[in-house]
């Protein structure tokens, strides 16, 4: 069983197809391995930014639909246990360079188009 202890840094919705979206998360990792690359992931503390979709049914379940391989992460923080207090004040104190410069590789990588997200929050 995993646990996941993250905080919602930043959405910016994307202006021409309103599912999608790039969603900015600061979030405590276990240390696991990468099942994909056979990497182990240091324990700690990431950045990430990633695009997703959000959907809902005619039943009204709302799903979340995130691709493989077209977000990008960055450890912020070794640490060896997870801390609420410190993952808060760790959120407090992320820099803007940083979130602009994962969030322009999501652009970048998944050919989105720069003006389709409003990024005066992190410019």
């Amino acid at each position: 069983m995993s646990i996941n202890h993250s905080i919602a840094l930043y959405t910016f919705p994307s202006k021409s197809e309103s599912p999608k979206e790039i969603v900015v998360n600061l979030y405590y990792n276990l240390a696991k391995t990468n099942y994909v690359t056979a990497n182990p992931k240091q324990r700690g503390y990431y950045l990430s930014a990633q695009p997703i979709e959000k959907f809902k049914t005619d039943g009204g379940i709302n799903f979340v639909r995130f691709g493989a391989y077209t977000g990008t992460h960055l450890l912020i923080k070794p640490a060896k246990s997870y801390s609420a207090s410190e993952l808060t004040k760790l959120a407090a104190y992320i820099s803007k360079e940083k979130v602009k410069k994962l969030v322009d590789w999501v652009i970048a990588n998944n050919n989105f188009s720069p003006e389709d997200y409003d990024l005066k929050e992190i410019s």
